[in-house]
């Protein structure tokens, strides 16, 4: 990460899970750090609306919400920013749920130290990057499908190669998708992979061009 500081919003209306994250947050070696704390729902919402941080930590179980429906109020308010899940002990399958809609990862109170929760915040933070440059890139493919088709004055045998390029390009973006949700790739072969695919389209748009 090349931010100097990164602003979590913590939703969480246990003063003792609170004090427990700033420590453990604390204890990061040259912390970059910055914690907001919201100790509902309702009040985490309009902390997103006046402004946007860098990641949620997010609490399933707050006065005024429970379960799913809080990330989904969550995420429903910003897509764009990456939610991690705090659970207690006996909230695991609920936590397990919660990545299928939406978080980008969960933690276990009284499980986590320090560089656990550095380590979960960075990495929730760049894989939500890689999502939003696949996102961008899935557009850009879609936008030179588009072009190619309206393009009159190229040969058949050039349509046919861009063609089949543009294929290549789908193929790779699926296959990095499909790492991307498996979690068992490595981040820095994922971030080469879209680099790479957002370069041949790059080039593929010159040629439509």
């Amino acid at each position: 990460m090349n931010k100097k500081h990164i602003k979590v919003l913590l939703i969480e209306d246990n003063q003792g899970d609170v004090r427990l994250i700033w420590e453990i947050l604390s204890e990061v070696r040259n912390s970059p750090f910055y914690l907001e704390v919201a100790a509902t729902l309702l009040g985490g919402l309009q902390s997103l609306e006046k402004a946007k941080p860098d990641i949620v930590l997010l609490d399933l179980t707050l006065p005024d919400s429970n379960g799913i429906y809080t990330l989904n109020r969550v995420k429903d308010k910003v897509k764009e920013i990456p939610v991690v899940v705090l659970t207690g002990m006996d909230d695991e399958m609920l936590a397990i749920k919660s990545l299928k809609e939406g978080a980008q990862d969960y933690l276990v109170k009284g499980r986590t130290d320090s560089e656990l929760l550095k380590r979960a915040i960075l990495h929730a933070i760049e894989r939500n990057k890689l999502i939003s440059d696949m996102e961008e890139n899935d557009r850009k493919l879609k936008e030179s499908y588009e072009r190619l088709k309206i393009h009159d004055d190229l040969r058949e045998s050039e349509i046919k190669r861009l063609s089949e390029d543009l294929a290549l390009v789908e193929n790779a973006l699926k296959d990095v998708l499909k790492k991307l949700e498996s979690g068992g790739s490595d981040q820095a072969e994922i971030e080469k992979a879209v680099r790479e695919t957002a370069a041949q389209l790059e080039k593929i748009n010159v040629r439509i061009s």
